[in-house]
C-alpha cells in the first residue's frame, strides 16, 4: 500500500475512542480509500497467546471495505479478518495463532483497511475513530548464555563479565561473593578478590522478569 503519512490531526483523532474521525477519501484514479496502522510488539513471539485488533469507525460506500494485517512470511496481505462496519461501529478480531507470520524482525506488525471498490457514485469515505492492538502474553524470564568468565583459574584479579540474553534486558546483577553487584549494562571488567567462587548471574527484562545464568 502505498500512500501519505497521516497529518499529526488524523493521528490525534485516531489515538483516542472519542466519535473523532480521521477521514480518507477514494480518489478519481479509481484507487480505494485505506488506512496503514504500524504497530510495534515489544513482546517476544514465544510468549504470546493472543493478539487483539479492534477497529472503531466505518465506511460509508455501499460495499463494506475489510481490514487486514501483512503476512511477513508469505509476503501478501492476509485474506479479510472482517469487514468494516458501514455504519458508526466497532468491528473486533482476537487471533490465537500465527504470531511469528504477522510480527517482523522490528517488532512491527502491519495493520491496514481498505475500501472494497471505487465508488465515485456514493463516495467511498473511511472514517477511523481508533484502532488499537492489545498483546496477552505469558512472559517468560531471559535465558542467559554466559560468554565470560569460564570455569577456569585466573593469574589476576581484573576479570571480565560478560554475557549475552535471548531478549532485551534492562539490568544485569553479577553476584559471585553473596553481594550483589547492579550493571546497567553487563559488558565489564569486575575486580574480584583471590579465591573459589560459584558465578550467579541475573537478567531483568523490560517487564520485569529476572532470569538465572544455568
Amino acid at each position: 500500500l502505498a500512500g501519505k503519512e497521516a497529518t499529526s490531526a488524523q493521528y490525534t483523532n485516531m489515538s483516542t475512542d472519542n466519535a473523532q474521525y480521521a477521514r480518507v477519501v477514494s480518489d478519481l484514479l479509481d484507487d480505494e480509500p485505506f488506512w496503514r496502522f504500524n504497530f510495534t510488539i515489544n513482546e517476544a513471539i514465544a510468549d504470546i497467546l493472543w493478539i487483539n485488533i479492534t477497529f472503531n469507525g466505518y465506511e460509508n460506500a455501499t460495499e463494506a471495505g475489510a481490514l487486514y494485517y501483512y503476512n511477513y512470511t508469505a509476503g501478501k496481505w492476509s485474506t479479510s479478518i472482517g469487514a468494516l462496519p458501514t455504519s458508526d461501529g466497532q468491528l473486533s478480531t482476537n487471533i490465537t495463532s500465527g504470531f511469528s507470520t504477522m510480527i517482523d524482525a522490528n517488532k512491527q506488525l502491519v495493520v491496514a483497511t481498505e475500501g472494497a471498490n471505487f465508488d465515485p457514485a456514493d463516495g467511498d469515505n473511511i472514517f477511523v475513530d481508533f484502532v488499537q492492538v492489545i498483546v496477552g502474553s505469558n512472559p517468560s524470564p531471559p535465558g542467559i548464555n554466559v560468554q565470560s568468565p569460564v570455569n577456569t583459574t585466573y593469574a589476576q584479579g581484573n576479570i571480565w563479565f560478560n554475557a549475552t540474553a535471548n531478549e532485551t534486558t534492562s539490568a544485569w546483577i553479577v553476584n559471585y561473593n553473596g553481594t550483589n553487584t547492579t550493571l546497567s549494562a553487563i559488558n565489564t571488567t569486575l575486580n574480584v578478590e583471590s579465591g573459589f567462587f560459584q558465578l550467579l548471574l541475573y537478567a531483568n527484562d523490560s517487564v520485569g522478569n529476572w532470569g538465572l545464568n544455568d
